[in-house]
């Protein structure tokens, strides 16, 4: 997976997770959703809890402050 591509899926991840808030979805909506391999999932999913974008409990992603903020640009230089 390319870096490119990794930023585009987290880019929807993240957006995605923030959309639904407080509701949590599980990761295989969002693997399914981007059409990511278990191979890509495994790797964004090891990104965004590196990172501290978000934690996973169970099978639901749920998003840190981090995570929220970071959605919150990203949906802000999507909008601009």
């Amino acid at each position: 997976m390319t870096k490119d591509k990794a930023n585009r899926y987290l880019s929807a991840i993240l957006t995605t997770a923030a959309d639904v808030e407080p509701l949590y979805t599980g990761e295989s909506v969002y693997m399914l959703g981007i059409g990511a391999t278990i191979d890509e999932w495994t790797i964004l999913k090891q990104i965004m809890q590196g990172s501290g974008l978000a934690t996973f409990e169970g099978n639901a992603v749920r998003l840190t402050d981090a995570g929220r903020a970071m959605a919150s640009k990203i949906a802000a230089f999507v909008a601009s």
